[in-house]
């Protein structure tokens, strides 16, 4: 019997550090992440895979009689506080097979916005391969939803591609592929209205899922 790959999910921040804050909107960056993340938990453990084509399916529910493709795990399942070393350490010692990290963004203006996902400067091509399946999965996934600006233009999310980083601590800290996914900026409000909807986060899940699923099921 095959052994299954595990994912571990960062839900970013929690407990009494609440990560990017929309005080006009009361939006908190932990709460946005762990619903987030739950439900790309719930995509992954529900997930089914045509054995002809290879091709993954998203499922809303669990099908009957259902056998998981992959293990999947969380730092934190709930608004509790778990620090960056703790989160790192938890994700080695289960030998994920990934670590993906799921945060909101946040600038000091008001119209910075768009979705963005980074690795480790020096990592591997499997951490490449994983920040780039789970940033183009996300993208198809949005694609039909429509963000208002300041000044009252639309457009859909905007891709603000994979970067390389060197300073985030999960990516230093973790030994197997590591991202980080920016889901948007909670500091522009139109943005930020979107990302706090159960239906634009399931869009997100669903994208982040797929990419998951084609970086690292077998």
């Amino acid at each position: 019997m095959t052994k299954l790959a595990s994912i571990c999910l960062d839900p970013g921040h929690g407990g009494s550090q609440p990560g990017a804050v929309n005080s006009r909107l009361n939006l908190k960056e932990k709460d946005i992440a762990l619903a987030v993340s739950q439900r790309v938990a719930e995509y992954l453990l529900y997930a089914s895979r045509d054995i002809v084509t290879g091709t993954f399916t998203i499922n809303e529910f669990c099908p009957e009689e259902h056998k998981p493709l992959l293990n999947v795990f969380m730092t934190r399942g709930d608004d509790v506080d778990v620090t960056l070393q703790e989160r790192c350490a938890f994700a080695n010692s289960i030998s994920s097979a990934c670590f993906v990290s799921i945060h909101c963004n946040s600038y000091s203006g008001t119209t910075a916005n768009g979705i963005e996902t980074w690795r480790w400067k020096e990592g591997s091509k499997k951490s490449k391969f994983l920040a780039e399946s789970v940033h183009q999965y996300l993208m198809e996934s949005v694609k039909e939803f429509v963000i208002t600006d300041q000044d009252g233009k639309f457009h859909a999310p905007k891709s603000r591609g994979v970067g390389k980083n060197q300073t985030y601590y999960t990516l230093r800290h973790t030994v197997m592929p590591s991202i980080v996914v920016e889901i948007g900026f909670i500091s522009h409000d139109g943005e930020a209205k979107l990302m706090s909807t159960k239906e634009y986060q399931d869009a997100i899940a669903r994208g982040i899922a797929l990419g998951i699923l084609y970086a690292t099921a077998v």
